[in-house]
């Protein structure tokens, strides 16, 4: 029997999914941005991917590493995700299509191209934005070319120098070089009727437009349903204006937002920001410690299902890991370190850390590949001895459950999460900094971080466990799920029905009923607590997605990653050898 093993991680909230939403000037770029994820040193809280900045597209989103690398997820109808390789310094998320821009200043558009959206011009450019069915561009001579969709004028910008762009579904505008507005396409509510005077900033949305003036005010205009162009008063350094809400970075950095509210897309939370993006019914922040937040509700969670059968699943925050039928190892997401490129042979199990993964083989020895933090991927070379029957993988560490009962654990230590009690036990999960196991009379011990009490393990009986990041829950005997530990999310509020499988994820949980079908709690900013329906066998949580091995054998995915595309941080190559 195949066994899922728990996958954890340090937590870091997601970036989801709206129209795309480009804020030029002072504190936002044309095309949002985010930076590179260097793993964290495994003393540090968690992984720090350094973001930048980042852009909402309709159900897709995409950053900017810090080395340069794009990174999108989300829906990938159209292709919106699949990243080409090479180096950028900006991506800005449209509709079904993305554009980024490269290193040598070329644009280069990717995904739906049935309006001419993703035919980027040639020549130098620096700024790009996407949104709706159509793409502009800012060129290194101040002017604008737009291209795709041109409906209602909205890819005939002006003639003139400008400083900045942004384009919102049917209309786009851009700010001049003496500091004025001026705007193109569709106008049916005023939103491409600028006041006058000088501006700083400026921001287009669906179908108002926001912009930040030279005296740090913020004025905006256009469809004022639900209060979105009504801006506050106070002096801010950028705006972004989304379908029907819009956000302002203020001074001090911290976040305002105002209009509509009803899926908490206004709701900023507290805290300093480097800049701040709004889409359609979701808002995500750029930190000043280059994390990122949002808040809102999730548009980019559409299940996923992935080709071919598989015999175990494993979700990490950044990638997931399958055993498919054939016993071989498939991997997807972020190919960053290597984590999705696995090993040949055949294996029983599989599980996905923050930045590593680890797998069991037929022979029951363990082998590791990703990023190597602490000597998370160090597993115990293969010998009788180091026969294993579980492997976990958690932030920085990695622990197997022994043929002869016991628990070996290798990687960061910082917390005592690699050092378990002797003992003999049935079943092993690693989470962030904190490692759980059922011991093989049926009682639970937990030792490494208790920071928030995820350690501190009920009695009981157990048949099974799951730790998560800051929390943890067990399976008991009696088929019901208790958990325990940080419960900010409500990841801790298990329903009251009977399981057969449960796993942890950063802030949400989930597990399998008794009639097979799979109930998610806590967190739900990114749809990972969105379950399909159908029936299931097994499920495992990650940061921002949730995969399920259905009963048939074939794995959905759901969440903001259900499915992750990263282009390599290459050296860029010449775009006439590209072809």
């Amino acid at each position: 029997m195949f066994r899922r093993a728990v996958t954890t991680f340090r937590t870091l909230l997601a970036v989801a999914a709206a129209v795309a939403v480009s804020a030029t000037a002072i504190g936002l770029a044309v095309s949002s941005s985010a930076a590179a994820e260097p793993e964290a040193d495994s003393s540090a809280a968690g992984p720090t991917p350094e973001f930048t900045a980042i852009s909402l597209g309709h159900q897709h989103s995409c950053g900017l590493r810090a080395a340069q690398a794009v990174v999108c997820w989300g829906n990938n109808n159209h292709g919106q995700i699949e990243v080409p390789p090479g180096r950028y310094t900006a991506v800005s998320a449209g509709d079904t299509h993305t554009c980024g821009l490269r290193t040598d200043q070329t644009i280069n558009c990717w995904g739906s191209d049935g309006y001419g959206q993703a035919a980027a011009g040639e020549g130098q450019y620096s700024a790009v934005a996407a949104d709706g069915n159509f793409s502009c561009g800012l060129r290194t001579d101040q002017t604008i070319e737009c291209w795709g969709n041109n409906f209602v004028g909205q890819s005939n910008p002006p003639s003139g120098r400008f400083g900045a762009i942004s384009i919102g579904r049917l209309h786009g505008c851009g700010l001049r070089t003496d500091q004025t507005i001026e705007c193109w396409g569709y106008n049916g509510n005023g939103e491409a009727n600028p006041p006058p005077g000088a501006f700083a900033g400026i921001d287009v949305g669906r179908s108002h437009t926001c912009g930040v003036r030279t005296d740090r005010t913020v004025e905006c205009w256009g469809w004022n349903s639900f209060g979105r162009t009504e801006a506050p008063e106070g002096q801010f350094i950028a705006v972004t204006a989304g379908n029907l809400h819009s956000c302002a970075l203020r001074v001090d950095h911290t976040a305002q937002c105002w209009g509509d509210n009803h899926h908490g897309q206004s709701a900023a939370p507290t805290g300093q920001f480097a800049s701040v993006a709004a889409g359609t019914d979701r808002t995500c922040g750029v930190r000043t410690d280059q994390s990122i937040e949002c808040w809102g509700h999730g548009a980019d969670a559409a299940p996923v299902t992935r080709e071919g059968q598989f015999e175990a699943i494993a979700a990490g925050p950044w990638h997931s890991c399958g055993v498919r039928t054939d016993r071989s190892i498939e991997c997807w997401g972020s190919a960053l370190d290597s984590r999705t490129s696995p090993p040949p042979g055949r294996f029983t199990s599989i599980a996905a850390g923050s930045g590593h993964s680890c797998a069991i083989r037929s022979n029951l020895t363990v082998v590791c590949w990703g990023h190597s933090a602490a000597g998370a991927i160090d597993a115990p070379r293969e010998t009788i001895a180091n026969s294993f029957l579980e492997v976990a993988g958690g932030f920085a560490h990695s622990c197997g459950l022994r043929y002869a009962r016991n628990i070996m654990c290798w990687g960061d230590n910082s917390h005592g999460q690699a050092d378990p009690p002797e003992g003999r036990y049935l079943h092993l999960a690693a989470g962030g900094l904190h490692s759980c196991a059922v011991t093989t009379d049926d009682t639970l011990g937990c030792w490494g971080q208790n920071s928030h009490g995820q350690t501190d393990a009920p009695e009981g009986d157990y048949s099974a466990i799951a730790a998560g990041d800051r929390h943890s829950c067990g399976l008991r005997t009696d088929n019901s799920i208790v958990c325990w530990g940080d419960n900010s999310h409500g990841q801790a509020d298990a329903p009251e029905l009977r399981f057969s499988a449960v796993t942890a994820g950063a802030a949400h949980s989930c597990g399998v009923k008794a009639n097979r079908t799979v109930v998610c709690w806590g967190d739900n900013s990114n749809g990972q607590a969105d379950a399909p329906d159908g029936r299931f066998t097994d499920v495992s949580a990650g940061m921002w997605h949730t995969c399920g091995l259905r009963s048939d054998k074939t794995v959905t995915c759901w969440g903001s990653l259900a499915q992750v595309f990263e282009s390599p941080g290459e050296q860029e190559t010449d775009p006439a050898e590209e072809g």
